[in-house]
């Protein structure tokens, strides 16, 4: 981790660090998860957050859990709807 300064305040870089951003991806893939059964449109954005934040902190898998999140998000939604709409 290098520490670099910019207008007088300490930036700390962790990019190129898989395990940096590993917890934020598994966060994602957590809520991904949640996404599909339950609260979609809240689970799903927050997943695709973390998935994105993972990404950026060096966990090149953030990216995947950040899109496995919007698309889980689109599925529980369409699930939440057919199961609402056969009662």
């Amino acid at each position: 981790m290098s520490t670099t300064h910019h207008s007088g305040h300490a930036v700390e870089r962790t990019a190129g660090r898989p395990e940096a951003g590993r917890a934020y991806t598994i966060g994602a893939a957590v809520c991904a998860l949640f996404a599909v059964f339950f609260i979609p449109v809240v689970f799903g954005p927050i997943g695709a957050v973390l998935g994105f934040v993972g990404n950026a902190k060096g966990d090149r898998a953030g990216i995947w859990a950040a899109l496995a999140a919007i698309l889980a998000t689109f599925v529980g939604v369409v699930l939440g709807a057919a199961v609402a709409g056969n009662r």
